[in-house]
């Protein structure tokens, strides 16, 4: 800690007054209180200076010196100074000043560390080796010299052909003279065995366009019976798929389109759908209102009514004579009845009007032509929907939807380009959605319904 200065007296002689009469202990306090106030100063620096620790805390200083505040025995026994008594710089004489790269100085002391190097002593010198560093890069190519003398002619090598066909080499003097050419070539060998084959070539440049073919047959028009969004979850899902039978397989508009091949048993892949759903189209022209649709076909048969209840028995009824057969037990034939022999002739008209009977009975496949109308459509899932009723459609059913064949072209082209796929199918109606462009004109269909 710094000396504290005794700045005022506590008892001040100046300031007793002339005459003092009768009051000799105050007189006494005043000429001794002076003297205790300068002890008890000056005990107080003793007890700091031999205190332990007391030089560290004391410091010292140097009047007339703004830089040199504060001065201290560093512990490389070092005299430093400081003028904030926090930063020490030594004031030996002996070193060097120290600058960096920079040119800028660094603060002088007594120990130096080196980096990169290696530090022994050979009992006079400190040396300093520093270590070899990594091969630098390489530096850029030196011009070109200047030409040199030509220097002396030297010896080659001249070959040589003898009757035999050898080569031979003579190393003679460069006489600047070519010699006579000769015809190495011997007669020829026996034909060696054919290699490996190599490697194909690379590929060759495309070839001028063909003539336009022919056109082709119609296509079968291609249903999609369902969508799943792995291949996995299709085959899994579907028992006992038809040979054809058409599925889409993926999710966000993108499929690729499977279908069941009955040869192979299993889902063969005919490719990426694209994006089932492209850009709305601008709305067509309203076409013509079309004709009214036949008449739906007659609904099933309903469940047979229970049996009612027994009847009361009848009176014994009188003998019977059929065909001058007559008893209480009668056998008959069919000549007595009246109906055909087991080997009968029908005609044509018969036999047509009993295959219609059975198909109707049999509940065959039905097909009608419809109006998709575009203003029935609505949005399902962020695409357009359209629902289709008939008597005929059942859960179970299978519905076919393809293009009537009065669709026309512009018709077949919406067809195409709206990707139907039947999304629901209960009792009575199924649900088309248009993956693709939903119809903006009315256009013409034709169903299929089957079972």
């Amino acid at each position: 800690m710094a000396f504290k200065a005794i700045e005022k007296l506590n008892y001040r002689i100046s300031e007793l007054p002339d005459r003092v009469t009768g009051r000799s202990d105050y007189i006494k306090g005043y000429f001794d209180g002076n003297a205790l106030q300068l002890m008890a100063a000056y005990n107080q620096l003793v007890d700091e200076l031999n205190a332990s620790g007391s030089a560290g805390k004391l410091g010292a200083v140097l009047y007339g010196s703004d830089s040199v505040k504060y001065i201290r025995l560093g512990s490389d026994n070092q005299i430093e100074v400081s003028d904030d008594g926090k930063e020490w710089v030594s004031s030996s004489g002996g070193g060097h000043v120290i600058y960096d790269k920079d040119g800028i100085a660094q603060v002088q002391r007594a120990r130096l560390k080196f980096m990169g190097a290696d530090v022994s002593d050979d009992g006079t010198y400190t040396v300093v080796t520093p270590f070899k560093g990594d091969k630098g890069d390489r530096g850029e190519k030196g011009d070109r010299g200047e030409r040199g003398e030509i220097g002396p002619a030297g010896k080659v090598y001249i070959p040589s052909v003898d009757r035999d066909g050898q080569l031979m080499w003579e190393l003679r003097d460069d006489t600047g003279i070519a010699i006579d050419a000769v015809n190495i070539k011997g007669i020829q060998g026996a034909q060696g065995e054919q290699g490996e084959k190599g490697d194909q070539g690379a590929q060759g440049i495309q070839g001028m366009q063909g003539p336009a073919g022919q056109d082709g047959e119609d296509g079968i028009s291609l249903t999609i019976k369902g969508v799943f969004e792995t291949l996995d979850e299709l085959t899994r899902s579907v028992d006992s798929p038809a040979a054809g039978d058409g599925y889409a397989v993926g999710n966000d508009g993108n499929y690729r389109i499977y279908i069941w091949d009955a040869v192979h048993e299993s889902f063969a892949d005919m490719g990426s759908f694209g994006i089932m759903r492209g850009p709305r189209g601008p709305m067509g022209e309203q076409g013509p209102q079309g004709i009214q649709g036949i008449q739906g076909i007659q609904g099933k048969q309903g469940p047979r009514g229970l049996q009612g209840a027994m009847g009361v028995p009848g009176a014994q009824g009188l003998p019977t004579v059929v065909n001058g057969k007559t008893g209480q037990q009668i056998e008959l034939d069919h000549t007595d009845v009246g109906a055909a022999a087991k080997e009968h002739v029908h005609t044509v008209d018969e036999i047509t009007l009993l295959e219609e009977k059975l198909k109707e009975k049999a509940d065959l496949s039905v097909s009608v032509e419809f109006t998709l109308f575009a203003d029935d459509a609505f949005e399902s899932g962020g695409y357009g929907c359209f629902r289709i009723e008939n008597e005929a459609i059942h859960s179970d059913s299978v519905v076919h939807i393809a293009p009537a064949k009065n669709i026309g072209e512009n018709g077949y082209k919406t067809y195409l380009m709206a990707h139907f796929i039947c999304t629901r199918q209960e009792e009575g109606f199924i649900e088309l959605t248009s993956y693709g462009n939903t119809p903006e004109t009315d256009i013409r269909l034709s169903m299929s319904i089957g079972g």
